[in-house]
């Protein structure tokens, strides 16, 4: 489910727990231009007070319980809008602006 943080698109986001999950492909992932955006989403990202989590299309295909293991741990977590950034502005694709 793709949803929108600020100008970017985000594949996975849990707004309370201040987490985002990218599903990473080679097809779509893999040249220059896409791995320096992925780069500069996550720093952007990361300066709102979100945590980022990528996994290759492999990993979640052949590894799920790894994949499942690790979101199941940093959700428990917990989390709670960064100071920096009371105002954010989550939301799905599509949804009336």
């Amino acid at each position: 489910m793709n949803v929108r943080i600020g100008r970017w698109t985000v594949d996975f986001v849990w707004p309370a727990e201040r987490l985002v999950v990218e599903t990473d492909s080679w097809a779509t992932h893999g040249a220059n231009v896409a791995f320096e955006d992925d780069r500069a989403r996550d720093l952007d990202l990361r300066r709102r007070g979100f945590t980022i989590c990528r996994y290759t299309e492999r990993q979640i295909r052949e590894e799920p319980r790894l994949v499942a293991a690790e979101l199941r741990e940093r959700l428990s977590r917990g989390g709670g809008p960064a100071p920096e950034c009371p105002g954010l502005d989550v939301r799905p694709i599509g949804a009336d602006v």
